[in-house]
Parts: C-alpha cells; sequence; structure tokens
C-alpha cells in the first residue's frame, strides 16, 4: 500500500526456517517498522483461509503453535534490528500506512 501512494517500501515475511537477508542488519532501524498482530486473530484468518481451499483437517501452518512460534520468531528480529513496531491488528491497511509514515516521519526530524 505504501508503494502504491509513492513511497520506497518493502514487505519482509519473517518465516523461522527462512535466512534473513544481511542489508536487514545494516539499514537505519529508524526506516523500518516491524508489524505485529495478535496470534489469536493470524489463526482465525489462517482457518479461514485453510476452509476457504477445502482443506477442513488441521495444517501446521494454521496451527496456534506455529503461528506463536513465527510471532516469537519476529519479536526476536525486531530485537536485533532495534526497529519500532506497530500492531496492526485492529487497524486497516489504510490507517497502519498513515501510523507507520507518522512513525517515520518524527524520527525524521529527532536527529
Amino acid at each position: 500500500y505504501l508503494a502504491m501512494l509513492g513511497y520506497k517500501a518493502a514487505n519482509l515475511p519473517l518465516i523461522p526456517e527462512n535466512e534473513l537477508p544481511e542489508i536487514l542488519f545494516k539499514l537505519d532501524p529508524n526506516i523500518i517498522v516491524g508489524l505485529t498482530n495478535r496470534v489469536e486473530v493470524i489463526n482465525r484468518h489462517r482457518d479461514a483461509r485453510m476452509r476457504e481451499y477445502g482443506i477442513t483437517s488441521p495444517t501446521k501452518y494454521a496451527s496456534y503453535d506455529r503461528i506463536q512460534e513465527e510471532f516469537d520468531f519476529a519479536q526476536e528480529v525486531y530485537e536485533r534490528i532495534g526497529c519500532q513496531t506497530l500492531d496492526v491488528s485492529q487497524r486497516s491497511i489504510e490507517e497502519s500506512a498513515a501510523i507507520i509514515l507518522k512513525m517515520l516521519d518524527l524520527h525524521k526530524h529527532e536527529g
């Protein structure tokens, strides 16, 4: 959404089994915002997605434990980077984008 508005933006999925690109740790942490969501919210969305695909048996992808593992991994990455985070669990894409722009603008004027 931010890229559609003309901003340079990237979305990097944080998956525990995937190696992170080294550049992530070389960037200024003030230009990075880590997105978070509640595990329960992601679990509901993934369960619904699996049902839409006709998959009714439990999957690792939609399991609460797997989502918690991904959440914990993301938190570790955000701490390692030292970036700000934003909980998007109750926000629209547009609202999240507006908040991110404000967060980044604050840092732009601090130093």
